[in-house]
């Protein structure tokens, strides 16, 4: 006998609960008429099968999850009883709770089926070990996934609960929230199977709460609950890409789209130029007139400083400080800018021995306070919280800051190229290689996934006919041409297996280019 436990147990009580809630609207539905009686009928009868499942703790019945199946899409189906599928609760309606009901459902039948496939001694041992790894990334990405959307969940029971709880819209957000905590469940415990369907899912529902929500989701409310959110619909996205690709259907409706994720550099292809992709960095709500003075501060203790070290003898610590102001100074991302407070702090150290001890004093005094500033923000928060986690080898960075050093250089003076762009590229690499943190090794990892997630999306989204003659898509052409090179190594390391399946994709597409007439 098959029985499920924890998450299964969840996943099953909320088809039950589902269940109850439809059945409810339709009952306390004003209309006395046949359909209404019938549609009651319907779901009395998933509701005794849903009761045939969970007799005697015994979750092993096929034919009554067909027979649900069965009862929801008649009431789905039947022209006469539609009417009912737009009745809501908090915003959500009849014909997504029905939805909600068929996949629990079909994870639930997943899991048998693994389970059975397990017994019959199949499943993981058939595995080779690139599978594995692929196996452990996803289930990493879902991980992640779900600390988001715990930690927001956290935040709505404390404090941004009083901000929220008076606005007219919060009962639907919250409702909306709890369906988001459910299907990440169904994520989590689902198979093979059913995977795919379960991360669009939970996509699609993020992406509605984001567009619905402005209000709520702004850094005027809650910054953090802001960023946890949106970070969750990236993270998704981005498993929901490796899954597609996985399943060959990198041609899905709608470009295949590459997520960027949080580093000091972002980069995008406009007007046909690849160029650095502003990264706006917000302060926590409670902490914004603190980051804004503290930037006054900075700005007009750097004058004195940079006077105190043109005197000295010390050219590498004044580039270094040069760089660290002028990223404060143009309101650069809070990654980048402590990035290279990091490695400022870096150069003092190299060079204590030289500095009188005041002018040691002072600059260590003003790494200490751009580390204050930097956290204010959530996004520096977020990235520290990720390098902490410490998955990138010194080997994997120094795999990425050679890479990193190959695309600047072929970057360079070229006239589709912004000039920031291989800087950027070969700042990454020389942060790494002065000091050799969590931090710099997720910095140099990211920006070069960053870079190529740009010129993917740039190359998949155009045909070949374009990409010969047009000056920005030539220049992608170069990036993906050196992923061909360097992909095996990069894809196996911890942020780069959706370059496994998106090598299939640039090969064919550079094959296409390959083949046409010049």
């Amino acid at each position: 006998m098959l029985a499920l436990q924890g998450d299964a147990v969840r996943i099953f009580d909320d088809c039950y609960r589902l269940v109850d809630e439809v059945t409810a609207l339709i009952q306390n539905d004003a209309d006395n008429s046949d359909e209404r009686y019938n549609a009651i009928e319907i779901m009395r009868h998933a509701r005794s099968n849903l009761d045939t499942m969970h007799k005697e703790g015994a979750y092993e019945m096929w034919r009554p999850i067909e027979q649900v199946h069965v009862a929801v899409d008649r009431l789905k189906s039947q022209p006469e009883l539609s009417r009912f599928l737009s009745l809501r609760r908090n915003g959500i309606p009849v014909s997504q709770m029905l939805d909600d009901i068929s996949a629990g459902l079909d994870v639930i039948r997943d899991f048998f089926n693994e389970q059975t496939r397990r017994s019959n001694g199949e499943g993981l041992r058939s595995l080779s070990a690139g599978q594995f790894d692929w196996e452990a990334e996803v289930e990493n990405e879902i991980r992640r996934i779900g600390n988001a959307i715990d930690a927001a969940g956290r935040i709505l029971r404390t404090r941004a609960a009083r901000e929220i709880s008076d606005l007219p819209a919060a009962p639907e957000f919250f409702d909306k929230i709890d369906r988001i905590q459910s299907l990440h469940i169904n994520l989590r415990f689902a198979g093979q199977d059913t995977r795919l369907n379960s991360t669009e899912r939970l996509d699609a529902a993020l992406e509605d709460v984001c567009r619905h929500f402005p209000l709520i989701l702004s850094d005027e409310v809650d910054t953090e609950l802001n960023a946890l959110v949106k970070g969750a619909r990236e993270i998704v996205r981005y498993l929901r890409l490796m899954l597609r690709r996985n399943a060959g259907l990198e041609d899905y409706p709608g470009a295949p789209h590459a997520e960027q994720v949080l580093a000091p550099f972002q980069f995008v292809v406009t007007d046909e130029r690849l160029a650095l992709q502003p990264q706006a960095s917000h302060p926590k709500l409670e902490s914004k007139a603190i980051a804004e003075a503290a930037s006054t501060a900075l700005g007009e203790l750097a004058e004195d400083i940079a006077l105190d070290l043109q005197n000295s003898n010390h050219p590498r610590l004044l580039r270094s400080f040069t760089r660290l102001v002028e990223a404060i100074k143009r309101e650069a991302s809070v990654i980048e800018i402590g990035l290279h407070c990091s490695s400022f702090e870096g150069q003092i150290n190299a060079a204590s021995e030289e500095l009188s001890s005041s002018l040691q004093n002072l600059l260590s005094s003003y790494a200490e306070s751009v580390k204050g500033y930097a956290s204010q923000f959530v996004d520096w928060q977020r990235f520290s919280e990720n390098a902490a986690e410490d998955r990138y080898s010194k080997e994997d960075a120094e795999l990425f800051a050679k890479v990193a050093r190959v695309l600047a250089a072929d970057l360079e003076n070229r006239q589709s190229v912004d000039e920031s762009v291989p800087t950027a590229l070969w700042q990454a690499a020389d942060w790494n290689d002065r000091a050799d943190t969590p931090r710099t090794r997720l910095g140099v990892s990211r920006t070069v996934l960053n870079v190529i997630a740009a010129c993917f999306n740039e190359l998949v989204k155009k045909p070949a006919q374009a990409v010969l003659t047009v000056g920005g898509t030539v220049v992608t052409v170069i990036v993906l041409y050196h992923v061909l090179t360097f992909g095996v190594a990069l894809s196996k390391t911890p942020e780069g297996a959706w370059l496994q399946p998106a090598m299939k994709v640039i090969e064919r597409k550079l094959g296409e280019l390959s083949s046409m007439p010049m």
